[in-house]
């Protein structure tokens, strides 16, 4: 379901852009630098990093993003120059990997989840260029009607997933506590009214991850719409706007608190699902 680089979503060649060819020659892969951090990297996605021919790639490039906070998860992001799996969590390591073209492909639809790396991000290693021409690209470039189309489609996408995945998470919690012995009655009341159940369960905490990208998509796109530059996530949730801003934000929070506490709520987080669904057909007006 994901949109893939052959697809029509921009019109033409996706290649035919700025950032067409980044690879440049003004870094060493045999420096001893360069090896230690490959190799942290290569320990760190072990056989994950294979790519379809069973081959262990290299990194082209990396860069550490997000919050960076002690007692924080490590964002890292890693660019391949073939294909390999998506997202990687390795402890506190959370590894965002993409290939070179689908890279090209995204940054193009200027894409949240791979310009926030590019735009707010601290070079790690490899070929510096690239970091030079994503930056040079989303610097001047200016969103389109279909750059604009493909994000709305992402967060269509990311929602419907989203769904799933709590649906998943709900036959769960029915299967638990039909087996501890629960009646109709009661049953019925957690599972529809959340009635006294503060719940643990990494399906709908995933559920509601996807969630926040959902929001993400589509505070990015209406910012870009009014026409701002460079939008990131880190400037979104810091001086919010619009309501996709502050339900992106109210989410984000909500979303931290349920793992530190490792409990959620049933009525709150179908509040943000149905909040969510409002956003999105709002959004098809602008």
């Amino acid at each position: 379901m994901s949109p893939k680089k052959d697809q029509p979503l921009m019109g033409g060649d996706h290649l035919r852009s700025p950032v067409a060819n980044f690879s440049g020659s003004d870094y060493d892969d045999n420096s001893p630098e360069y090896k230690s951090k490959v190799n942290f990297i290569r320990n760190l996605i072990g056989a994950t990093g294979l790519s379809a021919k069973g081959e262990l790639n290299n990194p082209l490039f990396g860069m550490l993003y997000g919050s960076q906070k002690p007692g924080r998860d490590i964002d890292i992001f890693l660019l391949f120059g073939t294909p390999v799996k998506k997202n990687i969590v390795r402890g506190q390591f959370d590894l965002n990997q993409i290939e070179y073209n689908d890279f090209l492909f995204r940054l193009n639809n200027f894409d949240i989840e791979y310009t926030e790396p590019v735009l707010t991000g601290d070079y790690f290693f490899g070929d510096i260029e690239i970091l030079r021409r994503a930056k040079q690209f989303l610097d001047t470039a200016k969103p389109t009607e279909e750059n604009l189309d493909y994000l709305g489609k992402r967060a269509l996408e990311t929602y419907l997933q989203a769904k799933v995945l709590y649906s998943q998470g709900q036959n769960e919690l029915f299967d638990k506590i039909v087996n501890e012995g629960e009646n109709f009655k009661d049953l019925t009341a957690k599972i529809l009214n959340g009635k006294f159940f503060d719940i643990s369960s990494p399906i709908i905490s995933k559920a509601l991850s996807l969630l926040t990208f959902t929001q993400s998509y589509l505070a990015s796109r209406k910012r870009y719409f009014l026409g701002e530059g460079n939008v990131t996530l880190r400037g979104i949730l810091e001086n919010p706007e619009t309501p996709y801003d502050f339900e992106l934000r109210s989410l984000m929070k909500y979303f931290k608190s349920t793992n530190e506490e490792l409990k959620l709520e049933i009525p709150e987080v179908d509040q943000y699902f149905k909040n969510t669904k409002s956003l999105l057909i709002r959004s098809v007006s602008n």
